[in-house]
């Protein structure tokens, strides 16, 4: 499988610094990447849910490590690459900025309302 495209939307909540979606092959796009600083720097963390207990459960998981890193070296990447313009956690979804990674803007769809 080969990235195909990732999108980032950037900002700040407490470690949490943004989410991704990526999308392979042109084909599978996988929402909700997290993006995290931690005390060795940056790093991106599959998606997760929380179940009854308060514990996360891990939505995907990815069996080769060297592809995960590759997944991780893209998001941050493209993390890296957007404007320091960072809306805040009391922002509304509506008007955090978003990137678009393609030059399709029909990529992943409609914009958010």
């Amino acid at each position: 499988m080969n990235i195909t495209a990732v999108k980032v939307n950037k900002f700040e909540s407490g470690k949490l610094r943004g989410f991704a979606d990526v999308t392979f092959d042109d084909m599978l796009t996988i929402k909700g990447y997290k993006i995290f600083e931690g005390s060795k720097g940056l790093f991106v963390s599959t998606p997760s849910r929380q179940d009854k207990d308060g514990k996360y459960i891990d939505m995907v998981w990815v069996e080769d490590r060297d592809f995960m890193d590759e997944i991780q070296k893209t998001v941050l990447k493209e993390y890296e690459s957007v404007p320091n313009t960072i809306a805040t956690s009391k922002t509304t979804r509506a008007n955090r900025p978003s990137v678009r990674v393609t030059s399709d803007p029909n990529d992943f769809g409609p914009a958010p309302a």
